[in-house]
Formats: structure tokens, C-alpha cells, sequence
């Protein structure tokens, strides 16, 4: 798979679009990339915010290698894989980081906890 992934970080030509672009988070954007073959990833991608100060800049990288760690060392089948990641010369600038991880089209957590939050009998909600 690691060299799959290395062809993998050469065509973010194709990732980095708005069309390909589901989401944003703390750190960055979230894009969604299809292979030929029809496996799909979502990328994320730190951006560097201009606006802040060097220290700043160096505790987000902090917090979100922290992140990527925290994924790669996790294995259930609730959460979401970690595939790889890379350093990347990005149109977005020099050294991007980009965290490849699976794709879910079941939408945000957020976005399921707003839509089942009256919802008690929801699986996910029970407690045991």
C-alpha cells in the first residue's frame, strides 16, 4: 500500500478543487479523492494561517500531528482509518500536510448528532 499511496500524493491536481471539496475543519480543508478503480479517500489538508504568529503556526502543527498520530495508532471499525501522510509542495503552499484517511459518505458527526439528537432509541446513543 505505501507505495500505492507514494503514486498517490503526486496528483493533487485532481484533489485540491472545490468540486472534490467536502468539508472544513479546525486546521484545514477536507477533499474527497476517487481512484480510478473507485476507492475513495478523504484528504486533509492543514492550512497555514497567514495571520498568526510564529508560535502560533508551530502549536497547530503541533495539535494536528498530534491528531494524525492519535489516528494512526487507533484500529476499530467505528472510527475512522488512517491510511497515510505526507509533506507535500501544495498549491496552497510549501511543506502542506496532508493526513489520506477513509472516506464515509454518511455525512459529519455533527451533522448526525443535530439530526438525531431527539432520537434516544438511535443505536448510537444507547448506553449499556
Amino acid at each position: 500500500m505505501m507505495k500505492k499511496m507514494k503514486l498517490f500524493w503526486r496528483r493533487q491536481d485532481r484533489i485540491e478543487t472545490e468540486e472534490n471539496k467536502i468539508g472544513e475543519g479546525h486546521y484545514g480543508n477536507v477533499y474527497r479523492y476517487q481512484e480510478e478503480n473507485g476507492h475513495q479517500y478523504a484528504i486533509k489538508i492543514l492550512i497555514e494561517e497567514k495571520r498568526q504568529s510564529k508560535e502560533e503556526k508551530e502549536e497547530r502543527m503541533r495539535l494536528f500531528i498530534a491528531e494524525k498520530e492519535i489516528m494512526k495508532s487507533i484500529n476499530h471499525e467505528f472510527i475512522i482509518k488512517y491510511f497515510d501522510s505526507q509533506s507535500v509542495q501544495s498549491k496552497l503552499g510549501p511543506n502542506t500536510i496532508w493526513i489520506a484517511m477513509e472516506y464515509a459518505d454518511a455525512g459529519t458527526f455533527e451533522r448526525f448528532i443535530k439530526d438525531n439528537k431527539d432520537n434516544d432509541d438511535h443505536p448510537g446513543f444507547r448506553q449499556e
